[in-house]
């Protein structure tokens, strides 16, 4: 089963594209706040790192409420009993909470309110499940699942963002079911291409072969069955 696929189907490409904008503005605002605080090298990356976590949790909820869906910083995760000490966002059945990463493709850190979040969630999504099973679809787009947008820091890009991805984890945080760089992702949300149909062949007509005036027949010749006067 495309998991890739599922989710495209939960959540809209509008919820994605404003968020990754967020994300962006957050990496950039953050390194602004620290140049003008004056922090030492030292405590610089940390507080960095702080601010844009900050921001980036913020922007999550706005996003999602101005896109109409439930979303809280901390609480009750809406439809089900897990209770989150970080930012989350409901969005039909996907429940995405952002978490960053080191290096591109590593689990993200685990942490008692991430921990219970899998395992009330992402049991049927565990690789002892069969996911070729029929109702394997029916239970991804009818049960709440944990969505991770991970983000990955980079001092070298002018936001001090690096790759933007989304993933599904395992109910036992050992490995990913699903991950895919958002760059990647959002091509999923891509129109299918549309048929050329086959070209009008156009019927030429049979072009006469050319003919000098002077060298056609005379008409009065004609006429008179072309006989002398």
């Amino acid at each position: 089963m495309d998991l890739g696929a599922e989710l495209v189907r939960v959540i809209p490409l509008g919820f994605i594209l404003d968020l990754e904008e967020r994300i962006r503005a957050a990496g950039s605002e953050a390194k602004d706040r620290t140049r003008e605080a004056r922090l030492g090298s030292r405590s610089r990356p940390r507080i960095v790192g702080q601010l844009r976590t900050g921001i980036i949790e913020h922007a999550l909820v706005e996003v999602a409420h101005q896109n109409g869906y439930a979303a809280s910083e901390v609480g009750s995760v809406e439809g089900t009993d897990a209770y989150l000490h970080q930012a989350h966002a409901r969005i039909g059945t996907a429940v995405v909470v952002r978490a960053s990463i080191a290096e591109s493709g590593t689990l993200p850190s685990t942490n008692k309110s991430r921990k219970r979040l899998l395992e009330k969630l992402n049991r049927h999504i565990d690789s002892t499940v069969d996911l070729f099973d029929p109702t394997a679809a029916e239970k991804l787009t009818s049960q709440p699942l944990a969505v991770f947008l991970l983000v990955c820091p980079n001092r070298q890009q002018e936001d001090g963002i690096g790759e933007i991805a989304i993933a599904l984890v395992d109910s036992r945080h050992q490995e990913f079911r699903f991950y895919e760089s958002l760059e990647a992702y959002k091509a999923r949300y891509a129109p299918a291409a549309v048929p050329v149909s086959e070209p009008i062949q156009l019927r030429r007509k049979k072009a006469e072969p050319y003919r000098a005036p002077e060298d056609a027949p005379d008409r009065s010749d004609k006429k008179s069955g072309g006989q002398g006067a």
